[in-house]
Formats: C-alpha cells, sequence, structure tokens
C-alpha cells in the first residue's frame, strides 16, 4: 500500500467563480447506488441519485492528504482542453464505462455549507476538493440538492 499523501490544508478558492461548471464522475455500478435505472426523465436519461454526491471516506481522505472528506470534482474547462471531449477524459483515465453529471460551483457552495479548492491531485488537471465547511450533516443535506440540480453531459451504458 503506498504512503499516505502529507496533510494540506484546504482554502476556498475565490477564483473558481459561482458560473464555473465542475464535473462529477458516476460510477454505474448497481452496488454504487448512485444511479435510479426505474426513474428516467423525458429525455430518457436515469436519475442521479444523492449517493453519487457523497464525499470520499476518512480513511481515502486520510491516505489523500486531505485534512477532511471531500468531494472530487473536476473544471470542466479544463478537462476538455486537455482531452478534447469529456469522453475523451473518462477514456484516458480509464473510466470509459462511468458516466459524469454537471453542476456549478455556486451549487456546490449552496447556503455556504461547502467549499472548493482546486488541486490537481495526484496529477489529474482541473481536479478540485469541495468539503464541508462547517457541518458534515449540512454537507450531507445537500447531496439529494446537487443530484437534482445536476445534468448527465455522458449517461453510462446500462
Amino acid at each position: 500500500m503506498s504512503e499516505p499523501l502529507p496533510l494540506h490544508e484546504l482554502i476556498d478558492d475565490p477564483s473558481i467563480s459561482g458560473d464555473v461548471a465542475l464535473l462529477r464522475q458516476i460510477n454505474p455500478k448497481p452496488q454504487s447506488n448512485n444511479i435510479d435505472w426505474a426513474t428516467i426523465d423525458a429525455d430518457g436519461k436515469p436519475k442521479v441519485r444523492s449517493a453519487a454526491f457523497q464525499r470520499a471516506s476518512r480513511q481515502f481522505a486520510e491516505r489523500e492528504g486531505y485534512p477532511q472528506q471531500t468531494l472530487s470534482l473536476y473544471l470542466e474547462s479544463v478537462v476538455v482542453q486537455q482531452h478534447g471531449s469529456v469522453q475523451g477524459w473518462l477514456e484516458a483515465v480509464g473510466r470509459q464505462d462511468y458516466g459524469v453529471v454537471r453542476i456549478t460551483a455556486q451549487l456546490v457552495r449552496h447556503e455556504g455549507v461547502m467549499a472548493i479548492q482546486r488541486d490537481d491531485h495526484r496529477g489529474y488537471l482541473g481536479h478540485c476538493a469541495a468539503w464541508a465547511i462547517e457541518s458534515g450533516s449540512k454537507a450531507r443535506a445537500d447531496e439529494p440538492v446537487l443530484a437534482a440540480r445536476s445534468e448527465w453531459v455522458v449517461v453510462p451504458e446500462r
């Protein structure tokens, strides 16, 4: 097992303005409980469940050098600049079977519950960490809001 990364400070990044598009990779496996395939919208796309926006475990956070649980997001502009398309990005990182949804930074920061920092973690350009500013329970309460207001960019195969 690899050594844990050194702990780094999380500071909300004001250069990530409210209208910035952020991407979230969505694991399509049934056990992940991220997608409700039984609920299809008017465009034929499945419903994103709140589980898709759960922050990583404490163990993951510690191993990756975060002082608390975080949510991995990616700057869409950087992803497209680096890979030509969102699908190209998924293929480049070996997750071509995953889906991707888009949300705005303003939505993540909804009601001052979460903050965002670009960190290009482990060399993934455009990677951002989002975390609860005060209470983790408030951030968990926002998971359904993020899911409901996200929009599919790449819908995975069922």
